[in-house]
């Protein structure tokens, strides 16, 4: 086991993480032994854990509430922060209105130049776009290949000096340039006082990356892609949500 002296907050990725992937339910003998992880944490036994997802802040909060997640938790790729303690959600303090502007125009943009195609733009988001093609199965070379000419369509489409342009296991997200996970772990150290370097950042996608890169202490579970492997200090053998149990078993 590697030493933990120093760490002090896990931050977990939802979707392949938590969770197998979108639309696939949640282990529940393994969402309860991490409530009860909580639970011990919050008396000072273990790490505690936030979230930091693509999803919206409706999702993150009701996933957050049922784990007892107390810490900010950062939504939409970095877009902005939810704060349970004050029920409080913070803008990205990079997003300015000509960036609103600029995603209203480029989402008009995507959506007539995908309309007729079995694309979907997902819901319930405020600043982050997230588009998904389906229906293909999960983890399926087809959805591989459908998100990969996705993503490509959509650099195509979106101006490189103007968004972030990045891709998860099922989807495509878009983000105002400079606006990522590492960007909302900035503010989340920023809201709480700790160092991104006494951080767990848990991820399993190319998404993941920038925040991976911005913590002190980086690991997967064993689906994790492979650029993400070779990126992360600890690789669980475990798959999905137990393998954030066991990387947070490793760091405590």
């Amino acid at each position: 086991m590697l030493d933990g002296t120093g760490l002090k907050l896990v931050v977990s990725d939802i979707d392949g993480c938590l969770s197998v992937d979108k639309g696939i339910p949640f282990d529940p003998s393994a969402m309860a032994a991490l409530r009860e992880h909580q639970d011990r944490a919050r008396e000072g036994i273990g790490l505690p854990i936030t979230l930091c997802s693509g999803r919206g802040q409706p999702y993150m909060e009701a996933i957050g509430q049922f784990l007892g997640v107390t810490e900010p938790m950062i939504c939409e790729a970095g877009s902005m922060l939810f704060d349970p303690r004050d029920d409080s959600v913070t803008l990205n303090p990079l997003i300015n209105d000509d960036h609103l502007e600029a995603m209203r125009e480029l989402r008009d943009k995507l959506r007539r130049s995908f309309n007729g195609r079995n694309i979907r733009f997902e819901v319930g988001k405020e600043i982050c776009l997230s588009i998904n093609p389906f229906p293909f199965p999960m983890g399926s070379e087809e959805l591989e290949n459908a998100v990969a000419g996705l993503l490509q369509e959509t650099m195509d489409l979106a101006d490189g000096k103007l968004f972030n342009v990045t891709r998860s296991s099922c989807s495509v997200d878009v983000t105002p340039k400079g606006v990522d996970k590492a960007s909302g772990i900035a503010m989340l150290s920023e809201r709480i006082g700790v160092s991104p370097e006494d951080m767990v950042g848990i991820g399993d996608s190319y998404n993941d990356l920038s925040f991976l890169k911005a913590v002190g202490a980086s690991a997967c579970p064993e689906n994790g892609v492979q650029l993400i492997k070779d990126l992360v200090k600890y690789v669980s053998p475990e798959r999905h949500i137990l393998g954030v149990l066991d990387i947070i078993a490793h760091y405590s």
